[in-house]
């Protein structure tokens, strides 16, 4: 390994060799703190929590409206058509706490009737809606 030379003579060309010994050393300081401090930094705090009692929260069952593969709507196991669907959506709206819509449709069922109940949804001012989908199908396509 060739070091610079501070003799360079008569040439006008810089030294263009890097000095990396005092990249090393720190370096080497560093991580010496870092396996010193790395145990310190895993230990826990020890708290005493307050102890509560704690009531159940009461949650509102979700309204489930299915959509069939002809296209019929049902909103809690009862036949609805669309007009009717927007009124009992609307009256749902002004209950406090607001329920959720849990939305099931066929898989058949183009999309875009789906997405138009979705609106129909949405415009009676319902903004929580859950989509239920079948666990037991595996793979795409089936």
């Amino acid at each position: 390994m060739a070091f610079g030379q501070f003799d360079r003579g008569n040439s006008p060309q810089p030294l263009s060799e890097i000095n990396v010994t005092p990249l090393v050393d720190v370096m080497l300081v560093l991580l010496v703190v870092f396996i010193i401090t790395a145990p310190l930094l895993t230990n826990k705090i020890k708290l005493d929590l307050p102890k509560v009692q704690a009531t159940a929260v009461k949650l509102q069952k979700p309204s489930v409206l299915s959509i069939t593969k002809d296209g019929s709507l049902y909103l809690d196991d009862a036949a609805v058509s669309e007009g009717a669907l927007k009124t009992r959506l609307q009256a749902m709206a002004g209950a406090n706490p607001q329920p959720t819509i849990e939305l099931r449709a066929d898989g058949e069922l183009a999309y875009r009737q789906v997405a138009k109940i979705m609106a129909t949804i949405q415009a009676s001012g319902i903004s929580k809606i859950a989509f239920t989908t079948d666990p037991r199908i595996t793979g795409a396509g089936k």
